[in-house]
C-alpha cells in the first residue's frame, strides 16, 4: 500500500498539473485546434455552433476529471494506511478542493486567453464531491461488512 507521503507527492504534482491546465496552452482557443477536428470527423454534419458545445462540453467534465483525480489524491493522505476512516477527511479533501478551485480561477485571470469563472470552481467542486461520495459509499460498505 503506498505511504501518505506518496499520496502528498502525488496530490502536489497533480495540482501542479492543474495549474498547467490553466495556462493559456490549454484556453478554449488552444484546444479547439485539436479538438473540433476530431468532433467534426466524430460528427461530421453538425453545425459549428453543436461542435462549440461539444468542445464546451468536454471542457467542462475535464474540469470534473481533474477535481475527480485531485480529490482521490488529497483523500488518500489522509486515509492511507489507516484501520478506520473518518468522515472528516472528507471534509478535509472537500475544503482543500474548494481552496484549489478558488486559486486555480484566480489564477486564470492573469493569463490573456482565459478567464476566471466562479462556475468552474463550482464544477471543480462539483467534482470532488461527487467522486468522494462515491468514495464515502464504497468505504461505508467495506466497514459495515467487517
Amino acid at each position: 500500500m503506498l505511504g501518505k507521503s506518496v499520496f502528498g507527492i502525488l496530490a502536489f504534482l497533480w495540482t501542479l498539473a492543474i495549474s498547467f491546465f490553466s495556462t493559456d496552452t490549454f484556453s478554449l482557443q488552444q484546444t479547439s485546434r485539436f479538438i473540433e477536428p476530431i468532433l467534426r470527423r466524430i460528427a461530421p454534419d453538425a453545425s459549428p455552433e453543436t461542435i462549440y458545445a461539444m468542445h464546451f462540453a468536454i471542457r467542462k467534465f475535464g474540469h470534473l476529471t481533474e477535481y475527480a483525480v485531485f480529490a482521490i489524491l488529497a483523500f488518500s493522505i489522509w486515509a492511507s494506511g489507516e484501520q478506520r476512516w473518518r468522515k472528516k477527511w472528507i471534509g478535509y479533501t472537500l475544503a482543500l478542493a474548494a481552496l484549489m478551485a478558488v486559486i486555480d480561477e484566480y489564477h486564470q485571470s492573469f493569463t490573456k486567453m482565459r478567464v476566471a469563472s466562479p462556475m468552474d470552481s463550482l464544477i471543480d467542486f462539483i467534482g470532488a464531491s461527487i467522486t468522494l461520495f462515491l468514495v464515502w459509499l464504497i468505504m461505508r460498505s467495506r466497514f459495515e461488512k467487517s
